[in-house]
């Protein structure tokens, strides 16, 4: 090699991008695919098509890791849930993506009612005097619409050593530790 000029490789690099990570949630009812938009050591946030996760549940958790193509298959609780409508009273602008993780569960994030419904399903608008004469029966509550956000924040309940050691590696590789 001259000093001053490089030899040129032709070593091509593939830059594959981080997020989101396709992920299967594995429970009683059994494989669902999922999206993993943030991931750390502690646990993720997942995508869900429609909110069907319950505050307590626990599911086993199956994805790849971008960067390395290294599989993680671990034991995950669900701690807290987050339904974004698309209009109406109950939307919002919270983003569960630029909230921190919770440092511990709250017990009291999602309560549930005696037929098992979160408190995070839409309440239908109640009708005023101005509204009609319609029966309190027909409008108690609307399961939660397809068409919304659903994510959820899940904790790995025992993360193996090797895999908190990948999640780590690929977490600082990509910029984010």
């Amino acid at each position: 090699m001259i000093w001053g000029k490089k030899k040129k490789s032709n070593v091509v690099v593939k830059k594959v991008a981080p997020y989101p990570i396709e992920a299967v949630l594995i429970g009683d009812k059994g494989p669902q695919s999922v999206s993993i938009p943030h991931l750390a050591v502690r646990g993720c946030l997942i995508k869900l098509p429609e909110a069907t996760l319950r505050v307590g549940q626990i599911f086993e958790i199956r994805f790849r890791i971008p960067v390395f193509n290294l599989e993680i298959v671990e034991a995950v609780k669900v701690v807290k849930v987050y339904i974004r409508y698309s209009g109406g009273a109950k939307s919002g602008n919270f983003d569960p993506l630029t909230a921190n993780m919770s440092e511990e569960p709250a017990e009291t994030e999602a309560e549930t009612d005696s037929q098992g419904r979160s408190s995070s399903t839409a309440q239908a608008p109640q009708p005023g005097p101005e509204d009609g004469d319609q029966s309190e029966d027909e409008n108690d509550t609307v399961e939660a619409p397809v068409g919304g956000d659903h994510m959820a924040e899940l904790h790995f309940v025992s993360l193996l050593p090797e895999n908190k050691r990948k999640i780590q590696a690929f977490l600082v590789r990509i910029g984010q530790l």
